[in-house]
Order: structure tokens, then C-alpha cells, then sequence
């Protein structure tokens, strides 16, 4: 078959840029008052040519979105990954012994996907992206604000770490 990286699976970097401002602005249209978070992407950390397009595609939103602030609020996604991992590349345990690097986070019988920790793990980064943004809402949106305390202080869910509003599920 036809190499990973030769794959037209992706737009060139300019057209991006545009679809992301283009994105943002028919969300604001149809929402005024939604708030917007953007989450950046992981490292493609078996593949350096796939990962350095990445890393561009990621460069470019957090300066098209983020530092514009065009969006409200920003998880970086791969950042969080290479504080845990290190810098890429990287493989589960198992599927390349010979790597000199390996992730706890990544399947060990695979090249890329995460395992069940991995994906607690990028849970919990992209939790607290939605904890930042509850401090935009208030009741004078239409939307009732839990403030984060009130939601640690009501139902703590079967994962022992989620906790929801007293009177609420989980």
C-alpha cells in the first residue's frame, strides 16, 4: 500500500488556518454567547514526518485561535503528552522492543494507540479545559454555573475521581 506519510489525509497548512477561523466565526454566528475551547493534538510519536505536520497544524491553530483569542480557552494536548512521555518518537512496550524509548501511556502491543491509562490521562487534561471554562458562565446566560468546588463537594462518581452536582448523575 501506499506509505502513511504520502497520504493525501490532510489539508495544506493555509487551508487549515482558514477552516479554523472559518469554524470559530459559524460557531459565534449561531452561538454569540457559546464559549470555545480548543484542544491541540497529540504527538504522532511513531512517525517523525507525521508527527513534524503535528506539530505545524498545532502551531498554527494556537496562533490562529489562541494567541488571536479567537477561542476562549486552549488544552495543550501534545504538550501534556511530551511532559509524560518525553519527546517523541516513542512505542508501547511490546511493539518495538528494540525502541530505545517507550510510553506508559501508549498500547503496549501497538505503535500508536493509547492504552486505558493514556486515555484517563488525556481525560483529565481535557477535564480541566472544561473546568476553566465554567468560570464564563453565569445565570444570567440561561445556564446554571456549578462552580468547581460545589461539584467536588456533591456525588463522588464510580471513578473515584469525577464528583457531579448533589441530586445529579454520574
Amino acid at each position: 500500500g501506499e506509505p502513511e506519510e504520502s497520504r493525501d489525509e490532510y489539508v495544506p497548512l493555509a487551508e487549515y488556518g482558514r477552516n479554523l477561523l472559518s469554524f470559530a466565526a459559524k460557531i459565534r454566528k449561531f452561538q454569540p454567547k457559546a464559549k470555545i475551547g480548543w484542544l491541540s493534538s497529540t504527538p504522532m510519536h511513531f512517525n517523525m514526518h507525521l508527527n513534524d505536520n503535528v506539530k505545524s497544524y498545532n502551531a498554527l491553530a494556537k496562533t490562529t485561535l489562541v494567541d488571536s483569542k479567537v477561542i476562549d480557552a486552549y488544552a495543550d494536548l501534545y504538550q501534556s503528552v511530551v511532559a509524560n512521555c518525553s519527546t517523541p518518537p516513542y512505542f508501547g512496550s511490546k511493539a518495538d522492543p528494540t525502541a530505545t524509548h517507550h510510553c506508559a501511556l501508549i498500547s503496549d502491543n501497538e505503535e500508536y494507540h493509547y492504552n486505558a491509562a493514556g486515555w484517563e490521562y488525556l481525560a483529565k487534561e481535557v477535564a480541566t479545559l472544561f473546568r476553566a471554562m465554567l468560570k464564563y458562565y453565569s445565570h444570567d446566560m440561561g445556564i446554571a454555573a456549578v462552580p468547581v468546588a460545589t461539584a467536588r463537594s456533591g456525588v463522588a462518581c464510580a471513578d473515584g475521581v469525577t464528583h457531579c452536582p448533589t441530586g445529579s448523575t454520574c
